[in-house]
């Protein structure tokens, strides 16, 4: 027998809704409305789902998009208590990637509690790149290493514009733990200063400049192989820069009283004890500053030096010599080591 209220007529649904027997708006149940509208408590799509318009997520509820091995590789959410199979979704928006059924990493983009910026979060940082722009106060990365050791970070302490304390750090770091070499620029945020910060081993040119002198009279000298002052000797020490590079300057006033002149040299030594070590360059006639003839003199030198070993140690002594018989003296000896790209 026919029903005397239909539910439809053809295909038109007559009735305003069909609903479950337990449904109750937001709560239970499944409702089909006459408008076009439905509400459904669970739904499995096969197939493409295709939505023309907004998604609305309920405060405590997450989206999930699950691979074949239900493993997510998307979610959204806008809870920060929601857990999904053991996950902390404590962020907005997250991509999981894996590796062998393995989570390998997550990026995640998420609104922290304390302000409306957006925080960028990456697990696993060891390959690829991130670019941000523009990038605004309140936003912090970091990189690390294979070892988990942070190379780069560019954070603010305080989305407060007038008192930002920004900083960015460059660290440098071989072993698996411990402390770490680090250069970092910052803002302290008590003035519009920038601060430089170097720590570690700091080697730069201008720092590396060495100069000596001794005013000690070394008097009556005759000896034609070139030698230094006893005991007043006058040398330096250097740490050769990463180009193995730099020049030697000297100074000296002498005289000579006889006729044949005196002379003032360098010698260039491995190691850090002045006068001692293998010989990397000689004091030379051919690189010397000499008096005249029965005179005297006050004269200055530089020598190009190269090929020397990055981060070892060398010296140089100022020497001394007769070029042929006589006797001369020397009255002020000075020495600079000056470093080169």
């Amino acid at each position: 027998m026919a029903f005397n209220n239909p539910i439809v007529g053809g295909t038109t649904l007559i009735r305003e809704a069909i609903k479950s027997p337990n449904y109750v708006p937001g709560v239970s149940g499944w409702s089909i409305n006459k408008d076009g509208s439905a509400e459904f408590n669970d739904v499995t799509i096969r197939g493409s789902l295709i939505v023309d318009g907004d998604v609305t997520l309920d405060a405590n509820d997450v989206f999930v998009v699950e691979n074949t091995a239900g493993d997510p590789v998307l979610s959204i959410t806008d809870s920060q208590t929601e857990t999904w199979n053991g996950i902390s979704l404590e962020r907005i928006l997250s991509i999981y990637g894996y590796s062998a059924g393995a989570l390998q990493n997550v990026l995640t983009l998420k609104n922290t509690p304390s302000g409306s910026f957006t925080n960028i979060e990456m697990s696993d940082k060891r390959t690829g790149s991130l670019e941000v722009a523009p990038v605004s106060i309140g936003l912090d990365i970091q990189a690390v290493n294979v070892n988990d050791q942070p190379t780069l970070s560019v954070f603010s302490s305080t989305n407060d514009l007038s008192a930002h304390q920004a900083a960015l750090h460059l660290v440098g770091d071989s072993r698996a733990g411990g402390n770490s070499p680090e250069i970092r620029l910052e803002n302290s945020g008590a003035t519009s200063d920038i601060d430089i910060i170097l720590s570690g081993r700091v080697q730069t040119p201008d720092q590396q400049h060495v100069a000596v002198e001794e005013g000690t009279n070394i008097t009556a000298f005759t000896n034609t192989v070139f030698q230094g002052g006893t005991p007043d000797i006058c040398g330096l020490t250097f740490v050769a820069p990463a180009s193995g590079k730099g020049y030697m300057h000297w100074h000296a006033r002498l005289s000579s009283n006889t006729a044949n002149t005196a002379m003032v040299s360098v010698a260039l030594r491995t190691g850090g004890t002045i006068g001692s070590g293998t010989v990397v360059h000689a004091a030379s006639v051919d690189w010397a500053v000499e008096t005249p003839n029965n005179g005297r003199e006050q004269s200055a030198m530089m020598r190009p030096v190269s090929g020397l070993t990055p981060g070892n140690t060398y010296n140089i002594r100022v020497e001394h010599a007769m070029n042929g018989g006589g006797d001369g003296t020397v009255f002020f000896r000075s020495a600079t080591w000056i470093p080169s790209t």
